[in-house]
């Protein structure tokens, strides 16, 4: 049987766009404060009356969530209400709400990509019953629910428990149509009005919004607004110097302020709360398409997973998931090293080699060949120049007409749809024989399947994504962590030293790999130092209260995600490049809303994982199979900031083989 909390937040995801929003987060932290206390309640440790709340039995159960709870009410003398226990329980909500979440997973009940997403694992989905749990307790908690409101069947404990929880914090609202709501509503009254715990509950929400309101509400306008951009001549919200700069800003003026940037006016939210808003309510507020369109009229498709939002781009992401993630890397390591060998051979020996144009060659051919089966070599000059064109122009708006229809970018443009056509043949079903599926498998099938939602009108776009998803962001963190490496010698022999013992039997394994401390260290520091975006620009859809505003409908943002990377309180001496920030006890990291070199909100970059892995293990081999040095020494890393901030062209370094060099 699942506890409380777990069913509660299988509920919420039974939403098919699979977000833990709209519930207000005070709602859902006291409803899951509630939930433990049922829990112990229906584990006869706890009794609630009028009076109060009396611990009975302190002996643990052996759940790390509810017995901390258990032992801290056992320890207390004072005789305290059920409804100071929920204010005080829902106080660690947050950590409740891990660590069901991370149960829930254990048991393939939800599902979590690794950009953050959770959804219902298509086995609970479409079965309706949790894996591995019997009876009338294994029907999926929606099911049982609308079951016992539907009709005159008498409900279970566990069940009045989730009822009385959910009305608590209004989710029936939400799961329910108005006229399916008015149907019900007695009959939720009726359950949810058999426990005291859940009355506990819809007291402490309701008196929680009314001190999270105030005296004075919130200010419509009126935030804040800086005089300029720090870098003349850059595109905004692209340079690693102006997450520096937006943090000086944040710092002055707190977590809202406007600024003047593609000829729009954008209201800033920055921090670690805006952070954490925008991951657990980003598909409520906020609309990512209003800034791709120009991608989508260039390439003239109707969608790319990442102008989608809600239901379809949740659907479109768990078609995707598998083949962006880190076991498609750890599936295929031999491969993978051969690819990175063989590009690697084509570099020249002793003379300098920009580090840059080194880093998107050797990650492109890589991804091509593991999560596509294609290698992009011969049409990467293609897909370079029409990549950055469509980037320059499209997204950051400047003169498309000019630069798009030129001659050399219509050229291109052709090349990519000769290779696009190329990688759909090597995938058509009769070649592919007992291929192992990847990602292009996935989006054929999808077409396949459902033409309406994946047309061929979008298939070139599509297939193009896994050769350009990362020819900007993961080859330039890449460059800045080659850079890191050079840098600090130190770090480097280290790495070194992990990479020849991964090598030492042929070739790391997927433990090996994700045992790389020194080099996982390394390019976790480099995305913290030099973010590749400063932020995410969203359109929001529905008005909402941040930090005593009120943030309109309408208004165009920009979430400045990575300003907490150079916060002091965050990250203590942030310009000091540390790798020891990420271990025991200090785990910097994992302060809430600090770290987001990925993104936040819905969107968090789907190849998250794909790239932890890709990097590490690019850079292990190549320096284990060469001695590498910066060119020319000392070098002082300068960011070129278009499209995306990468090392500039004076990064270069040399190799030589390592047996050469000894």
């Amino acid at each position: 049987m699942l506890r409380a909390a777990e069913e509660l937040l299988v509920l919420v995801l039974s939403d098919p766009t699979g977000a833990l929003d709209p519930i207000p987060d005070v709602s859902l932290d006291c409803a899951l404060a509630g939930a433990v206390l049922m829990d112990l309640a229906l584990a006869d440790r706890i009794d609630t009356d009028l009076e109060g709340l009396t611990v009975l039995d302190s002996t643990p159960l052996g759940d790390d969530v509810l017995d901390p709870h258990l032992a801290e009410m056992a320890r207390d003398t004072e005789s305290r209400t059920t409804d100071h226990w929920v204010g005080r329980i829902a106080e660690s909500a947050g950590d409740i709400r891990a660590v069901a979440l991370r149960n829930l997973v254990d048991r393939g009940i939800v599902d979590h990509d690794e950009g953050g997403l959770f959804s219902l694992s298509r086995l609970v989905s479409r079965s309706r019953r949790y894996p591995s749990v019997e009876g009338e307790a294994g029907r999926e908690v929606t099911l049982r629910v609308m079951g016992v409101l539907f009709s005159d069947d008498i409900p279970s404990p566990q069940d009045v428990v989730i009822i009385n929880l959910a009305h608590s914090c209004g989710m029936f609202e939400r799961l329910l149509s108005s006229s399916e709501y008015q149907q019900v509503a007695e009959r939720i009254e009726l359950v949810a009005g058999l426990d005291l715990i859940g009355r506990a509950v819809t007291r402490t929400i309701q008196e929680a919004a009314k001190s999270e309101t105030g005296p004075d509400g919130v200010r419509e306008g009126g935030w804040p607004r800086t005089s300029g951009l720090p870098i003349a001549g850059y595109y905004f919200g692209l340079s690693g110097d102006v997450s520096v700069w937006l943090a000086k800003q944040y710092v002055r003026h707190g977590p809202v302020f406007e600024i003047h940037a593609f000829g729009l006016n954008y209201i800033v939210l920055a921090g670690p709360e805006a952070n954490q808003l925008a991951h657990r309510h980003g598909s409520h507020y906020f609309r990512t398409r209003d800034f791709y369109s120009g991608f989508l009229q260039e390439l003239g498709a109707g969608k790319m997973l990442v102008t989608l939002d809600g239901q379809d781009h949740l659907r479109l992401r768990r078609v995707l998931r598998d083949s962006y993630s880190r076991g498609q890397i750890e599936r295929n390591i031999p491969e993978g090293v051969a690819v990175l060998r063989e590009e690697m051979a084509t570099w020249p020996q002793q003379k300098p080699i920009r580090g840059f144009k080194a880093m998107q060659r050797l990650t492109a051919e890589f991804v091509g060949k593991v999560a596509a089966d294609t290698s992009p070599r011969e049409r990467m000059d293609d897909i370079v120049t029409y990549w950055g064109a469509l980037v320059t122009t499209r997204l950051l708006g400047n003169r498309p007409a000019l630069l798009m229809r030129s001659p050399h970018v219509r050229r291109a443009r052709r090349g990519i749809e000769a290779h696009s056509a190329t990688v759909m043949a090597r995938h058509d079903l009769e070649r592919r024989g007992d291929a192992n599926p990847d990602v292009i498998d996935a989006i054929m099938e999808l077409h396949r399947s459902d033409p309406q939602f994946m047309p061929e009108t979008d298939m070139v776009a599509s297939v193009m994504g896994p050769f350009v998803a990362g020819l900007d962001t993961v080859s330039g963190t890449a460059a800045f962590t080659l850079y890191a490496l050079l840098a600090h010698p130190e770090l480097l022999e280290r790495a070194r030293e992990e990479a020849d013992e991964a090598f030492s039997n042929g070739g790391p394994s997927a433990m090996q790999l994700r045992r790389m401390e020194t080099l996982h260290g390394v390019l976790m520091e480099s995305m913290r130092r030099y973010p590749i975006a400063t932020g995410v620009r969203r359109t929001v859809i529905n008005s909402f209260d941040f930090a005593g505003y009120r943030i309109p409908a309408g208004s165009e943002v920009l979430i400045a995600n990575t300003v907490t990377h150079h916060l002091p309180e965050l990250f203590p001496d942030p310009r000091r490049f540390d790798i020891d920030r990420y271990k025991e006890p200090r785990r910097e990291h994992t302060q809430p809303g600090a770290y987001t070199p990925f993104g936040v909100g819905p969107h968090t970059c789907l190849g998250s994982g794909f790239a932890r892995s890709q990097i590490p293990l690019v850079l292990a081999t190549l320096i284990h199979d060469y001695d590498i040095r910066m060119d020319p020494p000392g070098y002082e890393l300068k960011i070129s900031q278009v499209p995306s901030p990468k090392p500039n062209k004076r990064f270069r370094f040399r190799i030589a083989p390592r047996s050469i060099a000894a």
